[in-house]
């Protein structure tokens, strides 16, 4: 087998096997190469150009989970065009102006599997390896969200890294639980793709999204043994009281944001085989991970993946690697696989090289003058509001600069307060507990799962009361 982002290829190699499964329909990979076909004779009908010389301008894609859509963006691989997937509860405003960011000449949205078929074209470029596979938007959480120049060769190392680590079984099945308009859901696509495997794909509802029954639903009817979960996703499973995960589970890639011990222990008692990963947009996904069959209590998200390597500079996590993005849209700096990246996130190697990942720089609070990291205090407070979700972010303040602010979900509860209290006081520096506290009905997520703390810091709307210390 050759490893290539290339469906026609894995449709000559592996006819047969499933590329992606849902309840109630198999599509095999010659099935999927077949509506490859149809989308680049689409294509090609509107001008978008398949052979030499190399593609510059991206396609956009509407990154519904349908198998038209990720034939679409197969399609886009195998040709050598950059391809831009776009999520679907983007507003039309919103995607419109991402559309003009990266100057699309082309959007892709469902309706193109209903046009009329046009011929393939038998002729297509042979990609570069430095040639942009693919533009992601990153997931914006300190400065607004970018677009990231992903190569085939990234995307290339990712896989390799990602099999010397997970390797595959004959029959794996990835279920694609996290949208593809980002890295985790897209690189689950060119994993499964250049390893010729199976993408699980679930159940949408009304409005293109996901719930957690119907994650679950899939899982058992569909024999998935791999699955990549952000922390929320991973928490509403748990909140599942009565469900057993399928015995043909054997990973559970929990990444995006940072998991607590205390929620990946919970899962571990239910039968989930989690494994804390870090990763981002610009290194095509994860680049630690804990290891299967280790005891995993105590490795914070793992060592590098093969081909990644990690440093610490004032305590931020520098990166580098064959799975290195090339740069930012419409930015000038260039990035090569031996250049260093600074992740903006805080970290520490234990003596066995694992990494801890200690939140983000930018969300530092400086109360007083003292430097104050939100997750360590979540990391405190879990049990105490366990099993409510929790977030720490600083608030604005005259006279300390910042205050620490807790977010708890749920109803008002006098006996969590003085849990939180006691906890504190107990376990905190003076200048790290709390001093104001709200209870919310739902605490905001980012697209990406992840909590964003900025959101609530600006968020002038939230009451917060002060705690009685």
């Amino acid at each position: 087998m050759t490893e290539s982002f290339d469906v026609f290829a894995a449709a000559r190699e592996a006819p047969e096997h499933p590329a992606l499964v849902q309840p109630g329909r198999t599509w095999s990979y010659a099935e999927v190469a077949a509506l490859s076909a149809q989308a680049l004779g689409w294509l090609g009908a509107r001008g978008v150009a398949l052979s030499a010389p190399p593609a510059e301008a991206p396609v956009a894609v509407l990154a519904e989970p349908t198998p038209h859509q990720i034939a679409m963006t197969f399609a886009l691989l195998a040709a050598g065009v950059p391809c831009l997937p776009v999520h679907p509860k983007l507003t039309e405003p919103e995607r419109n102006a991402l559309l003009a960011r990266a100057q699309v000449p082309l959007y892709v949205d469902t309706t193109w599997q209903h046009a009329a078929a046009a011929p393939a074209p038998t002729e297509r470029r042979n990609g570069s390896e430095e040639a942009p596979l693919a533009l992601v938007q990153t997931s914006g959480t300190t400065a607004g969200p970018r677009l990231a120049r992903l190569s085939r060769r990234a995307f290339l190392a990712s896989a390799r890294a990602n099999t010397a680590h997970l390797g595959w079984t004959p029959h794996d099945r990835w279920l694609l639980a996290l949208p593809f308009a980002h890295i985790g859901g897209f690189s689950i696509l060119t994993r499964c793709l250049a390893a010729r495997r199976t993408i699980a794909l679930p159940k949408l509802v009304s409005g293109g999204g996901q719930n957690v029954g119907l994650v679950t639903e899939c899982l058992e009817q569909l024999g998935v043994s791999l699955l990549s979960l952000v922390p929320t996703q991973l928490e509403r499973l748990l909140e599942l009281e009565s469900w057993t995960a399928p015995t043909t589970l054997r990973a559970v890639l929990v990444g995006g944001a940072a998991a607590h011990e205390l929620m990946l222990a919970r899962a571990r008692a239910r039968g989930l085989p989690v494994l804390a990963s870090y990763g981002m947009t610009e290194t095509c996904s994860q680049i630690c991970t804990q290891t299967l069959g280790l005891q995993p209590e105590g490795t914070g998200v793992g060592r590098p993946l093969p081909g990644a390597e990690i440093a610490l500079v004032d305590g931020e996590i520098h990166v580098r690697g064959n799975m290195l993005f090339s740069g930012y849209f419409g930015e000038p700096e260039v990035y090569e696989p031996s250049t260093w990246f600074a992740s903006g996130d805080l970290g520490e190697l234990d003596a066995h090289g694992h990494l801890h990942v200690r939140g983000r720089v930018a969300d530092r609070i400086i109360t007083g003058g003292e430097n104050v990291n939100p997750l360590e205090i979540e990391q405190v407070l879990t049990s105490a509001v366990a099993p409510r979700r929790l977030c720490v972010f600083g608030r604005d303040d005259a006279v300390w600069g910042e205050q620490v602010a807790l977010a708890v979900e749920g109803p008002w509860d006098a006996a969590l307060i003085d849990r939180v209290m006691r906890t504190s006081q107990a376990e905190l520096a003076t200048f790290k507990i709390p001093r104001l506290f709200a209870f919310v009905e739902r605490l905001p997520e980012a697209a990406t799962g992840k909590l964003p703390r900025r959101a609530l810091k600006e968020y002038s709307q939230l009451p917060l009361t002060p705690l009685p210390y």
